[in-house]
């Protein structure tokens, strides 16, 4: 026979589930609504199983139970309201009147004469739903099982259409949806007081489910990371120009890829740049638990590396990774400007703002020399300097130009060198697939050995 659990709106088993809880009907509720109590088997709900009255023995039950005037609040808030539900009712029964003018039927409505069923499909309404659903659930209806298959044969064509449960097409009368839009209507349409309950006792007795199974909170994860796995990764970078650029590399060098991520637009949301404002943001995030993907792209500089500390003490949730512009190997042996003169050093770590990956051919000046980094503030902390490319501007304009002149037939192999591009790019792309390491581990990824 197997085990079952049944969630019931105003005492009646709507919902029937063989050997699990159903994850979106869990979503309805909250590890606090979890009630454990002792009863006789007796007072179990009779319309959903076969007990006798005379069955005294005691059980352990295991249910979820939400009050209908609570349980309607947290579905209008999630969207699941009256009045959407009145729009899918009408809008699958015109999609429904639609088939049968084009010499279709309808799956649920089999039973009605062909010649009836035109006539039936016009004048079937969410409100004449309502009123059939309401009488429904009365005690003078069902007592304790709905009417037998001959008398049912013999009722309204509205209240047999709820009597026929579920097919393709309907589910209790109402266009086949979102189960929790049936829900809500239901509880508005009925209008009793009784809570909404979940009962899986049979599922814990069976091994199912343990006893102490939080089968709220696992259906939430479970559709959360669901809802991660197809919406856009969120990309956060330190300022407006370091998302434009990477987005449009991105579509060029990656266009299949480019569907996956949503760059956020400092400029339009009118926040500051800068590593320290950029960790903001991310502490903003985990504690506002947003269950999106969230890179957060930090330069490969010491500006980065001061500003991350104040994240080793956050606990970074599984969604969100934290990154830093990787290594880049014409890098190794870059001119400086500092106090020492003109020097060759490997300024990884030190000064790896976005314009330091826009490739050999753009840093390069008409002299063939390289733009020189010029050092800049000392970190005490760290023991090292910020470096600056000079010339910011002239190398972001002649960056623009490069994608500009390319992006009709930008790929990895054309000409101008994008390497530096396709490094951030391609830890973007690994930034949640590779070995998880220690945030201590990760921040300092970007510094010089």
């Amino acid at each position: 026979m197997g085990s079952y659990a049944h969630l019931e709106i105003a005492g009646y088993p709507f919902f029937s589930m063989k050997s699990y809880a159903d994850v979106t009907l869990m979503t309805l509720f909250d590890e606090g609504d979890r009630r454990v109590f002792t009863r006789r088997v007796c007072e179990r709900n009779r319309r959903a199983w076969c007990v006798e009255e005379t069955d005294t023995e005691e059980e352990r039950a295991y249910c979820y139970w939400l009050d209908a005037e609570h349980a309607k609040r947290r579905l209008d808030i999630l969207g699941f309201t009256v009045s959407k539900a009145e729009q899918e009712f009408e809008a699958a029964m015109r999609r429904y009147r639609h088939e049968v003018e084009e010499g279709g039927l309808v799956s649920g409505l089999y039973w009605l004469p062909k010649g009836e069923l035109p006539e039936f499909l016009a004048r079937y309404s969410f409100a004449k739903w309502a009123e059939a659903i309401q009488k429904f659930v009365s005690a003078s209806f069902v007592k304790p099982k709905p009417y037998d298959r001959e008398d049912v044969e013999k009722l309204d064509p509205v209240l047999r259409l709820l009597c026929e449960d579920n097919t393709e097409d309907f589910f209790y009368g109402f266009p086949s949806c979102d189960p929790r839009l049936f829900i809500r209507a239901a509880l508005e349409a009925i209008g009793l007081a009784e809570p909404l309950v979940l009962d899986y006792s049979e599922l814990v007795h069976s091994g199912y489910h343990t006893p102490d199974e939080a089968l709220a909170l696992s259906a939430k994860t479970t559709i959360s990371w669901e809802f991660t796995a197809t919406a856009k990764i969120i990309v956060l970078t330190e300022g407006t120009t370091d998302a434009a650029f990477l987005q449009q590399a991105l579509r060029g060098l990656f266009p299949f890829l480019e569907p996956l991520y949503s760059f956020l637009d400092f400029a339009e949301s009118n926040m500051e740049g800068g590593a320290a404002n950029l960790v903001r943001v991310v502490k903003g995030f985990v504690a506002a638990g947003v269950v999106n993907r969230v890179i957060a792209v930090f330069d490969n500089d010491t500006a980065a590396s001061v500003a991350l500390r104040s994240l080793q003490s956050v606990a970074i949730p599984e969604n969100v990774s934290i990154i830093r512009y990787p290594p880049v190997p014409y890098a190794t042996a870059y001119p400086t400007i500092g106090p020492q003169g003109n020097v060759l050093m490997d300024v990884n770590g030190l000064a790896g703002s976005i314009e330091l990956y826009f490739g050999l051919d753009v840093l390069r000046r008409p002299d063939g020399e390289l733009t020189p980094v010029q050092w800049r503030g000392y970190d005490q902390t760290l023991q090292q300097y910020q470096g600056e490319l000079i010339d910011k501007g002239v190398l972001q304009e002649a960056f623009q130009r490069k994608l500009e002149m390319c992006r009709s037939t930008l790929t990895r192999n054309s000409s101008g060198d994008w390497s530096g591009m396709q490094l951030i790019l391609e830890s973007i792309f690994i930034a949640f697939t590779r070995k998880p390491e220690r945030f201590d581990q990760r921040f300092q990824a970007g510094k010089r050995g």
